[in-house]
């Protein structure tokens, strides 16, 4: 137990805080923050799906607000397009213009960097450990939050480079 114990959701919100942070040092360059990052990297992957709003905001558990700001501010840098649906007028959507082959070489170096810093002094029995429980707390947050059936279940593993 450490020294000075405090709740668990403190730690995942401090640890969340400073991965933020660090990801949004590293992407300054391209004008990019980790949240937008993220949702080209989603994007990217599901370029086969027809991606709305809504699916960005049920995968990540983020407001409606929240999101059109990430999308007005991809649109604007060109990194994405909305595109108005064929079936019905009042829905957009999303396509990733960002080249696939640099997102997923930039999203694997900055993930590479933040896991190296995460695990820094854990043997690999321990990593793989860390990494089943804490899939074990994801599960059980996302189980309960789970009640909007139309998610369509976005893919978000990637393959290194």
């Amino acid at each position: 137990m450490p020294q000075h114990y405090c709740p668990i959701g403190f730690y995942f919100r401090s640890i969340s805080n400073s991965i933020d942070k660090r990801f949004n040092q590293q992407l300054k360059s391209l004008g990019l923050t980790k949240s937008q990052l993220d949702v080209l990297f989603i994007l990217s992957k599901n370029k086969d799906k027809e991606i709305i709003q809504r699916d960005i905001e049920n995968y990540f558990h983020i407001s409606n607000p929240t999101v059109t700001g990430i999308l007005n501010r991809l649109e604007q840098k060109g990194y994405i397009v909305r595109e108005q649906s064929k079936k019905d007028k009042r829905i957009h959507h999303i396509k990733c213009m960002f080249d696939e082959t640099e997102l997923r070489k930039l999203f694997t170096e900055t993930a590479d960097d933040m896991e190296t810093l995460l695990t820094k002094g854990f043997s690999e029995e321990e990593k793989i450990e860390l990494a089943a429980l804490l899939e074990r707390v994801m599960n059980n947050v996302v189980m309960d939050e789970k009640e909007d059936k139309n998610d369509k279940n976005l893919t978000c593993t990637f393959e290194r480079v």
